[in-house]
């Protein structure tokens, strides 16, 4: 379960449960894994343009909770893309 915080003009907060009840809502609930970025580095995260641990590198991407999880996002994102 992710929550994403999403900071800029095309953000928000975006809960992923892909364990109890697939899908999402813009609600803050309770998540494994909580990503904090701004919007415009969201889209290249979720393109793969940017890698995470890059991102983190650079302050760009703050991840709290399960860190083993924030390691499979590129994995999430990259099923999500190709189921489209």
């Amino acid at each position: 379960v992710y929550l994403f915080r999403i900071s800029g003009e095309m953000g928000g907060v975006f809960h992923v449960d892909l364990k109890n009840n697939p899908g999402v809502s813009l609600e803050e609930k309770p998540a494994d894994c909580i990503v904090e970025i701004n919007d415009r580095d969201f889209i290249k995260l979720y393109k793969g343009i940017l890698p995470g641990f890059k991102a983190m590198l650079k302050g760009k991407l703050k991840i709290k909770g399960d860190l083993t999880l924030a390691t499979r996002l590129n994995e999430v994102f990259s099923r999500s893309r190709q189921e489209g």
